[in-house]
């Protein structure tokens, strides 16, 4: 690989040792100290190094699924879902089987979806049990019941407390078993001793089925309830549609069992509750808006003539994402949002001073050309201000960058096109829309100077 090579690796195999995270010993962790981005070749990014990174791996350990992460956005991810991944779909059932089962066929239609990476399904079934099962009509033949056959499988195989060591103030529970020779096969187990009241002892294996079975090696529940999980990541793709069209294809291409439903959770649950969020937020805002517009102009038409530069804005704010090839996302939109207070303060500067040039006595025309000639200057240079300052933050690529990168983008789109559009759309819709008022407004004023009885 002609990446940058590692300063310090460090595994983790299973759960740590302070337990705080319940897993087997089938999950790794491989915490990767990567060299300063400033070493890295020319135009390696982080996109490029997961892929690369990806590829050689799979190539060299087939078998093994990889997700990628860093360690606070993994730890947020897991506490948020429960799952060890950026998103998942847990398969919830009461039936192990038949939800991994369902798990795996999802994995499949995941892995053929543009965008999805990493998909895989986390195993619940495969630990060899060992099933020993009481015959009550041959427990009764001895005068024994199942409890009695149970209490001598847990004491053999299992270990009994019999006593308590007692170590200063702590207590401690002194377990007994059977030697390893007597229980450590199956043939062992059933050649142990069972005591019957008659006197004598019979072999467990007449007295129980004694079968080794694949069963749950690990259970994962919430809200009472089983699940298996399937996790998946997505790149090179904005995340709403990829997961939308993974709805779709596992909706056509898998069939669920009655009792059986699916959730969809990580990063994608929480755009959805972020959406829903600003489904609320935004129209609020814009009534917000609309409100103090009208308490300050006190004119519908003034705030319409304000209000209507926001969806220009919003709509170059859209043509900067495409440019750029950036999907929409939560800070996305609280740039939308940023923009609606940047058109609305462009446009207060503006209408409020034609309007006080009106008051001064110039005529309709003039006013509004000499008020957009006069107010050019400042709103450039707040807009200017705006799209430069987070200029930075636009065409940032380090680690990090992607929370800041789209509502740089929305905000310095936005801010271009008030500065240009809004200039030049804003003054026309005053001049047709205060036409009729202001026309005869000054028809009333001339008729009012003009008196014909002075003739006389």
């Amino acid at each position: 690989m002609k990446y940058p090579e590692v300063a310090t690796v460090i595994s983790q195999l299973g759960r740590p040792d302070s337990g705080t995270e319940t897993t087997g010993f089938y999950n790794i962790e491989f915490n990767v100290q990567l060299k300063p981005e400033a070493k890295w070749p020319a135009g390696t990014g982080k996109e490029a190094l997961v892929a690369s990174i990806d590829t050689h791996l799979t190539r060299n350990f087939p078998g093994v699924t990889y997700d990628y992460s860093q360690n606070i956005e993994a730890n947020v991810n897991e506490a948020l879902s429960g799952v060890k991944g950026t998103n998942s779909v847990k398969v919830f059932g009461a039936d192990l089987e038949a939800d991994e089962r369902i798990a795996n066929q999802i994995t499949r239609v995941l892995a053929g979806i543009r965008g999805v990476a990493d998909a895989a399904s986390y195993r619940s079934l495969g630990q060899p049990n060992l099933l020993i099962a009481p015959d009550r009509s041959a427990c009764a033949r001895y005068g024994l019941n199942a409890g009695d056959v149970a209490s001598v499988v847990q004491a053999a195989i299992g270990g009994q407390a019999v006593t308590q060591v007692l170590e200063g103030d702590r207590r401690f529970d002194l377990v007994v078993r059977w030697k390893p020779q007597y229980r450590q096969s199956l043939d062992a187990i059933r050649q142990i001793r069972v005591n019957v009241p008659a006197g004598g002892q019979v072999p467990l294996a007449q007295l129980a089925s004694i079968e080794t079975a694949a069963g749950a090696s690990f259970i994962y529940r919430e809200q009472l309830e089983r699940y298996v999980p399937v996790r998946f990541a997505v790149r090179d793709r904005d995340l709403q549609s990829a997961v939308q069209e993974a709805k779709r294809k596992v909706a056509s291409g898998v069939i669920l069992p009655a009792g059986v439903h699916l959730e969809w959770a990580g990063e994608y649950s929480e755009l959805e509750a972020a959406n829903r969020r600003l489904a609320v937020v935004v129209p609020f805002a814009l009534l917000l808006i609309a409100g103090v517009l009208y308490g300050a102009t006190n004119s519908l038409i003034d705030t319409f003539i304000i209000m209507v530069q926001i969806p220009v804005a919003c709509l170059c704010g859209v043509v900067g994402l495409v440019i750029t090839g950036t999907p929409f996302s939560v800070s996305a939109a609280v740039g939308f949002i940023s923009i609606f207070g940047i058109a609305v303060r462009d446009g207060i500067l503006l209408s409020f001073y034609i309007r006080q040039l009106w008051e001064q006595g110039h005529p309709f025309a003039e006013a509004i050309v000499l008020g957009s000639d006069r107010r050019l200057r400042a709103t450039m240079m707040t807009d200017l201000v705006d799209a430069f300052g987070l200029l930075p933050a636009a065409l940032s690529t380090r680690i990090g960058a992607q929370t800041q990168r789209p509502l740089a983008i929305v905000v310095i789109g936005g801010a271009l096109a008030i500065m240009v559009l809004t200039r030049m759309l804003q003054p026309v819709l005053i001049y047709l829309c205060h036409r009729k008022l202001r026309l005869a407004d000054n028809t009333a004023r001339t008729t009012q100077a003009f008196d014909p009885a002075s003739l006389t």
